[in-house]
């Protein structure tokens, strides 16, 4: 599917399998998704043999389909898709650990404590316990670090350290000087739109005395550079042209205050959602729109003033909704971390749909 994206014509793909399962949380979906509509095809078969570089330069698969019939196609390239195992230093970590292992030489976890090895304190998380997805793995990482915090809740904030800030400078009154960084986010934005373009007309704005592209802005390497930049420019406000502020504008923001500058002197313009996602089949109409966006953030950052955070005082207290396994065990994971914890259920008792299986 990503390939079939990211090609420009017509691009036949084509997944030889003996069987598939698709037993994860909206897998069948995407099967159905990447059939149906990205007209990938699914060819129920076992394969006896592939022949490299035929005169035509092509990678000739023969086959045996369901029905029980011989067959041979040509591709220019032939992906094996071999099975996920256990590295022998993976057995050879968990020897030392004392971890249990399972007859895969996965670590060996109960249904109820996924996360959760052999050894009190030590928690697995993503194919360490079994072959998973990255969504997955992430909720693994989710529920071992609250199983971790559940351990540690009695020294919490004994170790915390403030980190030291350079000292703010004061940019009221003074003529912006505004920086805009142009993130290619790999291929995900750049493959879908003219960076350099957006560069170069992010040059012709009012108060933009610097700009440039970066692979991937949000790296820490590209983070110290943005720093430096700022310092050597003497710039007053930051325009950042990647993906999403909900999960970038925090980072970028944080880089600002390592610079020197205020926080909230800053600005995202989204030309990946909104460029180079929902117009990948128009180059000419995304770079367009990501130069009216790259326009619009600076026409704003020019009008920003500097803002202060407001100190808070916060009700430790959880309040988790719903009363089902993921429920309830949040609700437990969170009290076992300290925190006072509300479990609100519409019905009169717990359980959720595991009560009817």
């Amino acid at each position: 599917m990503l390939a079939k994206e990211h090609c420009k014509g017509e691009l036949d793909a084509a997944v030889f399998y003996i069987d598939i399962r698709t037993f994860g949380k909206d897998f069948e979906r995407y099967y159905n998704r990447a059939r149906d509509e990205a007209g990938v095809r699914f060819i129920k078969s076992k394969i006896a043999f592939v022949d490299p570089l035929d005169d035509e330069g092509m990678h000739r698969i023969h086959y045996v389909d369901e029905s029980g019939l011989e067959k041979d196609e040509g591709f220019d390239i032939v992906v094996l898709s071999i099975g996920l195992g256990v590295e022998q230093e993976g057995k050879e970590l968990a020897k030392k650990l004392g971890i249990d292992l399972d007859s895969y030489n996965f670590a060996a976890t109960s249904s109820f404590e996924p996360v959760k090895s052999a050894v009190p304190g030590i928690y697995v998380c993503g194919t360490c316990e079994s072959p998973k997805d990255i969504p997955s793995s992430v909720v693994d990482a989710s529920a071992a670090t609250g199983a971790a915090g559940s351990r540690l809740f009695e020294v919490r904030g004994t170790l915390t350290k403030e980190e030291v800030f350079p000292e703010e400078a004061d940019v009221r009154g003074e003529t912006p000087r505004t920086g805009v960084f142009v993130c290619c986010c790999g291929t995900n934005i750049a493959g879908f739109l003219d960076v350099p373009a957006v560069v170069d007309f992010a040059k012709t704005l009012p108060s933009v005395v610097y700009a440039e592209q970066n692979l991937f802005s949000c790296s820490q390497d590209s983070q110290e550079k943005i720093s430096d930049i700022i310092r050597e420019q003497h710039l007053n406000r930051v325009v950042v042209a990647a993906c999403t502020p909900k999960t970038h504008e925090p980072l970028f923001r944080a880089t600002l205050t390592k610079a020197g500058i205020n926080p909230y002197l800053f600005e995202m313009g989204n030309i990946r959602n909104q460029c180079s996602w929902v117009h990948q089949d128009n180059f000419k109409e995304a770079t367009e729109k990501a130069q009216v966006l790259v326009r619009m953030a600076v026409a704003k950052v020019n009008l920003l003033e500097p803002l202060q955070d407001p100190i808070l005082n916060i009700n430790e207290n959880a309040l988790v909704v719903g009363g089902g396994l993921a429920g309830m065990t949040a609700a437990m994971t969170m009290a076992e971390q300290g925190y006072h914890t509300y479990l609100i259920e519409k019905t009169d008792v717990l359980g959720g749909q595991a009560r009817y299986l």
